[in-house]
């Protein structure tokens, strides 16, 4: 539920996503004082940030996980979230970081005029290439 609540407030713009209210329902059993949750919320933010920003494999995130030292529970509902929000989530910060339009479609195709009425054999290659622009 907290992996949630961070990906909606921090990718998709749910800016109440993750209040206090919700912080301390999050927290209800838990021990750590409310300075150290927020610490944890903002790490757990961070490593999403980090990992969309590489597009880390679900490999990756695994291995990096297992660094953290978090327990395997704990490993297990991030890999599950990144696994379902990865794409989606490198695709905001993305989006984020590019400022000019940006090339949304392209085609092309050569043509190649064989003859005419007055040169029987032109042979002459023509490339079109299309375009197309996004903000």
């Amino acid at each position: 539920f907290l992996l949630r609540q961070i990906v909606k407030q921090g990718f998709y713009g749910e800016a109440l996503a993750m209040n206090p209210e919700t912080q301390a329902r999050v927290f209800s059993d838990s021990k750590m004082e409310r300075r150290k949750q927020a610490e944890f919320v903002g790490a757990c933010a961070n490593l999403l940030r980090k990992a969309g920003r590489g597009n880390w494999s679900q490999n990756r995130m695994e291995e990096e996980l297992e660094k953290l030292e978090l327990p395997e529970e704990q490993q297990k509902v991030f890999g599950h979230i990144w696994k379902s929000e990865s794409q989606k989530i490198h695709k905001v910060i993305v989006s984020r970081t590019v400022w000019n339009n940006g090339l949304g479609e392209m085609s092309w195709r050569i043509d190649v005029k064989a003859n005419s009425k007055d040169i029987p054999d032109i042979n002459e290659p023509t490339a079109i290439v299309r375009l197309k622009l996004e903000d």
